[in-house]
């Protein structure tokens, strides 16, 4: 996770023009994981969710406001997308991406809103795992 995070960051700088962050000194930090749930319409999706792939992840790497307000941070991972229920009330889209390249991820979204569109659903379903930068506080 420390060296995806590592890439994450030194996109980030890229993308805004400032320098890379120094590497992070695992003796000071550590991560943790949790899993957490955010819906997002199929607008929020097309206009402000944004991949990259870091090592072996596949991270958020930016999201706009009201996606963020939505429950999607930079650095999550998406492990699954899901939709319940179509136009018929029967339906349901859902897909796994855990562990998934960047290519599979982005295909796995392209379906969502596919179906989504199809059956008249706005509400896409995200699970999603949280990486959390944690430090240890000086002694």
């Amino acid at each position: 996770f420390v060296a995806a995070i590592t890439v994450l960051e030194q996109e980030i700088a890229k993308e805004n023009g400032e320098e890379p962050p120094p590497p992070l000194d695992e003796s000071k930090f550590f991560f943790g994981m949790a899993r957490t749930e955010a819906t997002l319409t199929v607008e929020q999706i097309k206009m402000g969710l944004y991949l990259v792939e870091a090592g072996e992840l596949t991270l958020v790497n930016g999201v706009s406001q009201d996606v963020y307000d939505a429950g999607v941070a930079p650095r999550d991972t998406i492990v699954s997308v899901a939709i319940d229920g179509g136009s018929d009330g029967v339906g349901r889209f859902d897909e796994q991406t855990k562990e998934m390249d960047i290519e599979g991820t982005a295909n796995v979204i392209r379906g969502a809103i596919q179906y989504a569109t199809e059956q008249k659903v706005d509400a896409v379903l995200f699970e999603l795992n949280r990486l959390m930068k944690m430090g240890y506080a000086d002694q």
